[in-house]
């Protein structure tokens, strides 16, 4: 689904039979949308307002170089996936 905007995406997901809500989606019938928060949705605003993440850059960035670094000291380590759990805006 290619599409430039969360009214394009509404539009296209209503066009399917399926609805945006806020909560309490129905399999196959709604759907809870989670857009980044550098989405511009002031200039395009929608309803039902999606739910709103972002990510402390920083701290990603902080972590990311200490693996890398632990990295390259220790390269025969096993693997370590970095999960970074996103922060919802309401």
């Amino acid at each position: 689904m290619g599409v430039t905007s969360v009214n394009d995406m509404y539009d296209e997901l209503r066009s399917r039979g399926i609805e945006p809500v806020r909560k309490d989606p129905r399999p196959g019938k709604s759907v809870v949308v989670i857009t980044p928060a550098t989405v511009k949705l002031w200039m395009n605003p929608v309803k039902p307002m999606p739910y709103l993440i972002r990510y402390v850059g920083v701290a990603e960035g902080e972590r990311l170089i200490e693996q890398l670094l632990r990295r390259i000291a220790r390269p025969d380590d096993p693997i370590t996936h970095l999960l970074i759990a996103p922060t919802v805006l309401d």
